[in-house]
């Protein structure tokens, strides 16, 4: 069986062992070569921060800027795949701003089996100018085949996070607020927040602030890279 590589256009060749079919497991097409694949740095979960997943090897296990929010009172714990390289750089441009929707498909897997039906999993919006903009949710496209809750919408006068510096975005005001149906949804519950990039952690701790307010148990994040 054969298919493109979403990224570089080659052709993948998949071929189905006799073991394989006898496992009777299910079939998940490639979507990336293994020469591409490798270009994406896989964050290595021993070599990082155990609160954000930012690479390296820190005191404690924590980097400075999950230390930093430790004392203020902020433990929230994020798990990203991938490392935000160049080359996550140029995917990210490509899929989230020049609107190539196929590209979604390059990481649906890795999301489809970290996550399972017995978490409160909730999407990071975007905002309706967003989305007319560009026509999709990026962080929705991860999860065509994980069932989730639209719980959250975006204030229409929250600022563009990518546009920002690091100074700014960390000052941000909180941008989301809850929808009232969702109430009950959420309530007494563990909850992961999905979202495509951990850039400060700001956007995260505002939506786990928000649902934590309004009774979740907890929160924690995943993303795509950090």
């Amino acid at each position: 069986m054969k298919n493109k590589c979403l990224w570089c256009n080659k052709s993948i060749n998949n071929e189905l062992t006799l073991s394989f079919i006898l496992s009777f497991k299910s079939y998940q097409e490639q979507s990336l070569c293994n020469e591409c694949l490798h270009l994406f740095k896989a964050i290595n979960n021993d070599l990082c921060c155990h609160m954000c997943g930012r690479s390296g090897t820190f005191n404690s296990n924590k980097c400075s800027d999950c230390l930093r929010w430790q004392k203020i009172g902020d433990s929230l714990i994020n798990h990203s795949f991938f490392q935000y390289n160049d080359v996550m750089k140029d995917y990210m441009q490509k899929y989230k701003f020049n609107g190539d929707y196929r590209l979604r498909k390059m990481f649906c897997k890795y999301f489809e089996q970290y996550l399972n039906s017995d978490m409160i999993i909730i999407p990071v919006p975007v905002s309706d100018k967003t989305f007319n903009q560009r026509g999709f949710n990026q962080v929705e496209g991860f999860l065509e085949n994980v069932e989730y809750l639209n719980a959250l919408l975006v204030n229409e006068d929250k600022q563009t996070q990518s546009h920002l510096n690091r100074k700014d975005r960390i000052s941000t005001k909180q941008p989301f607020k809850l929808k009232h149906s969702m109430k009950n949804n959420i309530f007494n519950r563990n909850i992961i927040i999905v979202d495509d990039i951990y850039t400060t952690g700001t956007t995260m701790r505002h939506a786990g602030k928000l649902l934590i307010d309004n009774g979740a148990k907890n929160v924690q994040g995943l993303t795509l890279a950090r």
